[in-house]
């Protein structure tokens, strides 16, 4: 991760211990720094700092890349079923791990390893407590304005590159705090918070310009227009028994009824019925002329049962060796 991507709003050294006063507004980032020292403080019993925090708008594309290797991801559940995303790197699970099970800080480096459900369920009540917390420092204003209201854990996430099907496509408001906890013995790790809306932050407002859209759209219209669309024709559908079927080949004919050439079904690719026409002709050639859109709504003709003539020549219409052909039926070439 770069620095350039995220501005730095807020800095604060190891042991810097000068109070500071509590500004009149309070700003987001403020927020999150209090709510995080107070959840590790409330829980633990053990003392955070933040050493950086940053904040930017990010897009839905963009998250993936600002997040931790071997991070531990957790999906937050949030009003109207939004949707947020927390991350826990290895340094800050390391740590909250240890204090859980062993009652303080390890000494041993922290060796990456991929995170488990065990994990996030062990680091669940932190992530709660932190997120309510953060709800509560941004209701001293306007209650419409308090963002962070309502998230809570929701599920262990094992893989980032399924975040894109799973969260909405929007904008996200997102902070990364950088942290030290303990006293004497200390782990460093990073926190990733990302929550739906940017209200509140510096983002640059597209300003849409009427000529260019409306060169874009007759672009779009024009290239829709231009895509190939295949079409086929059903001219009669039929059933043989099974022995006859095997049986076909070039020059046996298949006697359909006339009524055939007044119904001819028009599909797409994927076979869904079009429209319906009648076969005909036009200036030399073979038409079809379509009916009524109501008649492509109407159900299809019942599929006949078709009489094979073997060895006929191809073509439609014609005699064969057992007689002609009756006037009410077409024999059609295969």
């Amino acid at each position: 991760m770069t620095d350039d991507t995220f501005h730095s709003v807020l800095r604060r050294k190891a042991g810097a211990g000068r109070a500071r006063l509590r500004s009149a507004t309070l700003t987001p980032e403020k927020a999150m720094v209090q709510a995080l020292s107070k959840a590790a403080q409330d829980l633990m019993n053990l003392p955070l700092r933040v050493e950086e925090n940053a904040a930017a708008v990010l897009s839905l594309a963009e998250l993936p890349e600002h997040l931790p290797e071997r991070a531990l991801l957790a999906l937050l559940n949030g009003p109207k079923d939004a949707l947020g995303l927390i991350s826990l790197d290895p340094g800050l699970l390391t740590g909250l791990l240890e204090m859980q099970t062993l009652g303080r800080l390890g000494t041993a480096p922290v060796q990456p390893r991929r995170p488990t459900r065990t994990d996030a369920a062990m680091c669940s009540p932190f992530m709660d407590r932190f997120l309510a917390l953060l709800a509560a420092e941004l209701s001293v204003g306007d209650p419409q304005d308090n963002w962070a209201a309502g998230y809570r854990y929701a599920s262990f996430q094992e893989d980032a590159r399924p975040l894109g099907l799973i969260l909405e496509d929007q904008a996200y408001r997102c902070f990364r705090l950088t942290i030290e906890i303990g006293a004497g013995t200390t782990r460093s790790g990073s926190l990733f918070l990302a929550l739906p809306g940017d209200e509140g932050l510096d983002r640059p407002e597209a300003v849409a310009d009427p000529a260019e859209e409306a060169r874009w759209e007759q672009a779009l219209a024009q290239t829709v227009l231009e895509a190939p669309a295949s079409l086929g024709t059903i001219l009669h559908r039929m059933v043989l028994p099974l022995g006859q079927a095997v049986t076909l080949a070039p020059g046996t004919e298949l006697r359909l009824p006339r009524s055939v050439l007044e119904s001819v079904d028009l599909t797409d690719e994927t076979g869904r019925l079009l429209a319906r026409g009648r076969l005909g002709q036009a200036e030399g050639n073979r038409a079809l002329c379509l009916t009524t859109p109501e008649a492509a709504a109407a159900p299809a003709p019942a599929a006949a049962t078709a009489e094979m003539v073997p060895d006929a020549p191809i073509g439609v219409g014609g005699t064969h060796g057992a007689g002609p052909i009756a006037p009410e039926a077409l024999a059609v070439g295969f």
